[in-house]
């Protein structure tokens, strides 16, 4: 009698080559890339990024106040979500902030 392992002297596998999948993680990358689900993985993610970046770059952005510079408006540490919109519909109006 065999270890105990399926192909080892068992009489079901005579005859039988049994092959060890040792190909590292660049085939179980390769196996991945080539998949439905990982087409469908990098489309999802790079959709993500685009909305994301879109969204960053024309419609809002977050702003992290480091230094005094801003006091007594603003204190060191507050963070700010500066919305890019307004300015294309209407003017500067007083007493709004600034930020460029």
């Amino acid at each position: 009698p065999g270890s105990g392992w399926q192909g080892e002297g068992d009489e079901n596998s005579k005859g039988k080559n049994l092959q060890v999948s040792g190909g590292g993680p660049f085939d179980a990358l390769s196996k991945w890339w080539n998949s439905d689900e990982g087409r469908e993985d990098v489309q999802t993610y790079a959709v993500s990024l685009t909305v994301a970046l879109l969204l960053r770059l024309i419609i809002i952005e977050p702003r992290y106040i480091p230094s005094l510079s801003m006091y007594p408006t603003f204190d060191v540490g507050d963070q700010l979500a500066v919305e890019k919109v307004t300015k294309w519909v209407r003017p500067y109006q007083r007493n709004q902030v600034v930020v460029f």
